[in-house]
């Protein structure tokens, strides 16, 4: 067996370019009166050999200035499926009266644990100039707003 890395995980979100971003800022101003959640997909990725289990991931999700089951729901277990390389960590932002006035946000930290470690710390961008980012690779950022100009 030639393969022999630490399996790795990491957050893979990315904009339509395919560059990888650690913060998506969402808002329910477009979106009809009757519309009370967005369900948003957070992408997490493994490096290595699927394995045929499933393996839990060390998600940590907190937030300064919004409650869980208030404003927000985490909707999926954060495990990796057997067989599988990737999943969708999906959470549910709410549309509450405070998201009118006050920018919400949601933080979630990936962190090492028997199955996974958090080492990925570069990220090609199809440059010459300048071929390697750097990759927020364990932390990624939700914020949400109502409102029709973002509060400060």
């Amino acid at each position: 067996d030639l393969y022999s890395a630490p399996d790795g995980i990491y957050f893979n979100n990315r904009t339509s370019g395919s560059v990888l971003v650690d913060t998506t800022t969402l808002t329910f101003v477009y979106e009809p009166d009757e519309t009370m959640y967005l369900d948003v997909p957070v992408v997490i990725q493994t490096i290595g050999r699927q394995a045929d289990i499933d393996r839990p991931v060390n998600l940590k999700v907190w937030s300064d200035n919004a409650e869980e089951g208030v404003d927000y729901e985490l909707l999926t277990p954060a495990v990796v499926p057997a067989h599988t390389s990737m999943f969708s960590y999906v959470v549910r932002l709410k549309r509450t009266e405070a998201i009118k006035t006050e920018l919400k946000s949601i933080y979630l930290e990936l962190s090492a644990n028997e199955y996974f470690t958090t080492f990925l710390k570069k990220d090609s961008t199809g440059s010459e100039e300048r071929p390697y980012t750097e990759v927020p690779d364990r932390f990624f950022r939700l914020l949400f707003y109502s409102s029709g100009r973002m509060a400060s």
